[in-house]
């Protein structure tokens, strides 16, 4: 998702958490509405290479505060995981931006 000219702006006057909680923001609302309720990110310790992260227990106020828990990610099928106590802005940071969305339901 590309910065807007208005966010960059915006994080050149020294708004950047603004920018970044309303980033998140999308990315939650977006994912709760239109894809599987989450989003996949990499993540090494999963076969196939990504970790779905549920959004279900995450309010659109606190996508810059709230850490995730095991159940949150991969349906709990962890006992541990990098991603547990985690920020979803610190998950994206250490993931190097990169996620995924799911789409489901689609009726050709």
């Amino acid at each position: 998702m590309p910065m807007a000219p208005e966010d960059i702006t915006k994080v050149l006057e020294g708004e950047w958490d603004t920018v970044k909680s309303e980033l998140l923001e999308s990315i939650v609302s977006c994912a709760k509405e239109v894809f599987c309720g989450g989003i996949y990110v990499p993540c090494s310790i999963h076969p196939c290479g990504w970790d779905f992260i549920n959004f279900e227990n995450i309010g659109l106020g606190e996508v810059m505060t709230r850490e995730f828990e095991l159940y949150d990610i991969s349906g709990g099928i962890y006992d541990t995981h990098p991603f547990e106590y985690a920020t979803l802005a610190s998950v994206l940071v250490s993931t190097r931006g990169n996620y995924a969305f799911e789409i489901s339901g689609i009726n050709w």
